[in-house]
């Protein structure tokens, strides 16, 4: 079982295929839409997962950061899925940006 301060607020969740390298193939992503006021905990978390249940095995930990009024995301995480092809999408309600991350040996789209 996960649990957040209600400030955190999670908003969206998913695992990561397999195919993404260790310690993060087969863990649980996390959107973190933070503290109302502020950008405090806004994000994305992590924790790997129990290969049979798909359970956390410990408390989630940041994984990106760098929300905030005027950062390098204007924004709030507001959703996180992965596509079948293995990107991490993200997107923010505030900029109405949609962001995705994967790993370096995932090719980039149209190449």
């Amino acid at each position: 079982m996960q649990t957040y301060p209600l400030h955190d607020t999670p908003f969206g969740f998913d695992w990561a295929p397999s195919s993404w390298p260790a310690p993060y193939g087969d863990a649980l992503f996390v959107g973190l839409h933070g503290v109302v006021g502020s950008w405090t905990n806004t994000g994305v978390q992590w924790a790997p997962t129990d290969p049979m249940t798909h359970r956390p095995t410990r408390a989630t930990e940041f994984f990106a950061t760098g929300w905030a009024r005027s950062g390098p995301i204007v924004g709030r995480v507001a959703d996180l899925t992965f596509a079948p092809d293995g990107r991490m999408f993200f997107s923010d309600d505030e900029d109405g940006g949609i962001y995705w991350v994967a790993p370096v040996t995932l090719r980039l789209p149209g190449r």
